[in-house]
């Protein structure tokens, strides 16, 4: 991805660059919040989950 990213930018105009600098910004900016939501939901799940088992559990019933 690098190296595409460095062609194009070797041939766009000069006027272009600043254009693609700040779509770049912006895809990682976007990615990086996919990402953190993802993490979220991931541990909010994991936490339900956890939770369900303990709740259920021999050991630790909570609804006895």
């Amino acid at each position: 991805m690098n190296d595409l990213y460095a062609l194009l930018s070797e041939k766009l105009p000069a006027e272009l660059k600043p254009l693609l600098q700040d779509f770049d910004e912006i895809c990682s900016t976007k990615a990086a919040y996919e990402s953190e939501d993802a993490f979220i939901s991931g541990f909010i799940a994991g936490f339900r989950y956890l939770m369900g088992e303990v709740a259920y559990s021999d050991e630790l019933n909570f609804y006895k």
